[in-house]
């Protein structure tokens, strides 16, 4: 279950959601897909080295702002950090879209 958490920065508050992630590395094409509460992320990247985490935060923080990895460095089931309103940013694909 997502949960909030928040930062102070220069005086202001800053809230933050806190969402499991799912990585597949070595895929054809970075893309991005919520399944219930799970956000899969399917990776160029090899699991190898911290590639695959880095274009993670890489790709997330490109469309959500500052994101960091809380937890999962070498699993592919992560915690991840994103500011507030981001998730609805990302461009998720459909669960119930049509297989070609």
């Amino acid at each position: 279950m997502p949960c909030w958490d928040f930062i102070s920065a220069g005086g202001h508050v800053i809230f933050m959601l806190i969402i499991r992630v799912k990585a597949h590395p070595n895929a054809t094409a970075v893309r991005f897909r919520l399944k219930g509460e799970v956000l899969h992320a399917w990776l160029t990247e090899p699991a190898e080295k911290g590639k695959a985490n880095r274009q993670l935060i890489r790709e997330l923080s490109a469309i959500a702002g500052s994101c960091r990895l809380v937890s999962g460095a070498t699993s592919v089931n992560k915690v991840v950090e994103l500011p507030v309103g981001s998730l609805s940013q990302l461009p998720l694909g459909s669960e119930n879209k049509k297989k070609e």
